[in-house]
């Protein structure tokens, strides 16, 4: 219930009131939730997780049409292992750490000014066409 509760409603009620917002102000906006690849690639034993995850990219993705005529574009980046998080110091934590990055396609885990710099990307005017996507900033974990 506290996965659930955490990652999905309180998503669900942050881009309530966001949306609120920009609709009062009229002049559409960008929402970008945080997911993860865990929403998108699934491993046992993380059930609440996985669920969580996948419940907030169907969420945007649904609210992203829903309001896509008024302006709103609502995304989801769902970043893989990042440095600095508290998901990637308790897998270390139960997993020994050497070789935690061997099998990543790229080598190595994401610095979390890599997941800044999509979000960034994703509020500013480049990104002007672009809602209703997930975003997998994962050095290539989901391409297979």
């Amino acid at each position: 219930d506290k996965t659930i509760d955490i990652n999905l409603k309180g998503a669900f009620f942050c881009m309530k009131h966001e949306i609120r917002q920009m609709l009062r102000q009229g002049h559409g906006g960008s929402i970008v939730n945080t997911a993860s690849i865990g929403g998108l690639k699934f491993i046992p034993n993380f059930g609440a997780y996985a669920a969580s995850k996948a419940g907030l990219i169907g969420l945007t993705k649904t609210a992203a049409l829903e309001y896509a005529e008024k302006g709103i574009r609502i995304n989801v980046v769902c970043p893989g292992p990042t440095d600095g998080t508290l998901l990637l110091e308790n897998i270390r934590s139960c997993t020994p750490e050497q070789g935690l990055d061997k099998g990543l396609p790229m080598g190595r885990i994401a610095r979390v000014e890599e997941i800044a710099n999509t979000t960034l990307w994703l509020c500013s005017d480049d990104a002007s066409f672009i809602t209703g996507q997930a975003i997998s900033v994962d050095g290539g974990i989901t391409a297979g």
